[in-house]
């Protein structure tokens, strides 16, 4: 397969084949089509009576005698629609800006799938060598934020982020220990689901681990995937739902390991607009298993933080925090047991 070219910078310099443009009009004359259509039915209401025809028994218009509005333009076909030359060129940078976007759409998604994977670390990984690593880059990470404060390990997160380094140094203790410390059942092969209150790290634990040797990956807040599906959502004025590249990357396309940040707190937790109905967390869980099934995403590609609780319990029910369950459906929360595991972090806010 011959990789797409390299879509041009501006809609403006798409070329259009023939048939691409003679669909743009079709489209524009269907568009307009209807208006005329409802211009038409209206003028009738208000100039017409309407009454029997005997040949057939039907329905139909007849004119008022003291009608004096011309009876408005309307072709019986969509196709006899005459544009004038401001539509025609409307409909035409329309049909550019789609094939532009169609474009740019391929030759993304060739790329994403057709990139080079990371080398395999020449360095020995393992436990002492993650740990020492994720040590300072946790540290780097909590430099960079004002104020700045101490990366510092004690009683409430040394034996996750322990337990998270066995896990990225791909050493089986991560099950062992996991078990031992009341984790339960845990798995090298699936993503970490990191659980917990507001401000206890979950997040920095993540960002200390993202570039990890063995499996790196991003990390998008929760509130960015639900903005880029609203984004996808509204553009071509509601009647035709896109797929941003953004939008395929989150759902799984192209194989890319990410972390889903602050889940449950973006808002709305659903988006609505012209019969389009989306809550964009829940199609993410979905789309990535699917995409596991599929081979196109490894399992422990998935991962993410969030200060929900998986199901209801009477603290969450008391303290008014709807459950994962609740906001996203129980299908997506059993498929999301079989990408993560479930990883509780525990202890007092650390934030000022």
């Amino acid at each position: 397969m011959r990789p797409p070219a390299l879509p041009p910078e501006s809609p403006n310099e798409v070329q259009l084949t023939p048939a691409q443009a003679h669909g743009a009009l079709a489209k524009a004359k269907t568009a307009k089509h209807g208006v005329l259509y409802r211009q038409h039915h209206t003028w009738q209401l208000l100039n017409c009576d309407l009454v029997s025809c005997d040949f057939d028994g039907g329905l139909g218009y007849v004119l008022r005698e003291t009608s004096t509005e011309p009876e408005p333009y309307y072709p019986a076909k969509a196709a006899d629609v005459e544009l004038t030359p401001a539509e025609t060129e409307a409909a035409l940078a329309a049909g550019q800006l789609l094939e532009w976007g169609n474009r740019k759409a391929a030759y993304h998604d060739y790329q994403a799938k057709h990139a080079p994977r990371p080398a395999a670390p020449t360095l020995a990984v393992n436990f002492e060598s993650v740990r020492s690593w994720a040590l300072r880059q946790g540290q780097a990470v909590a430099d960079r934020r004002l104020p700045a404060f101490d990366f510092v390990l004690d009683a409430h997160n040394r034996r996750v982020f322990e337990l998270l380094c066995y896990y990225f140094a791909g050493d089986r203790e991560f099950v062992t220990l996991g078990e031992a410390w009341g984790f339960g059942t845990l798995s090298l092969d699936k993503g970490l689901a990191v659980l917990g209150g507001v401000g206890v790290g979950k997040t920095i634990t993540l960002e200390a681990f993202r570039q990890n040797p063995r499996r790196p990956y991003g990390m998008v807040t929760s509130q960015k995937v639900s903005d880029v599906f609203k984004e996808d959502l509204l553009a071509n004025d509601g009647k035709r739902a896109l797929v941003s590249p953004a939008q395929r990357l989150y759902c799984g396309e192209g194989g890319r390991a990410l972390c889903f940040d602050d889940v449950a707190r973006e808002q709305p937790h659903k988006h609505q607009h012209m019969g389009n109905v989306v809550v964009p967390l829940q199609k993410v869980i979905m789309s990535r298993y699917a995409a596991v099934q599929a081979g196109r995403l490894p399992l422990w590609g998935t991962h993410l933080t969030s200060n929900n609780p998986l199901e209801p319990s009477e603290e969450s029910i008391k303290a008014g925090m709807p459950s994962l369950i609740d906001l996203y459906t129980e299908p997506a929360i059993d498929r999301l047991y079989e990408l993560c595991n479930i990883i509780p972090l525990s202890g007092p806010s650390r934030r000022g």
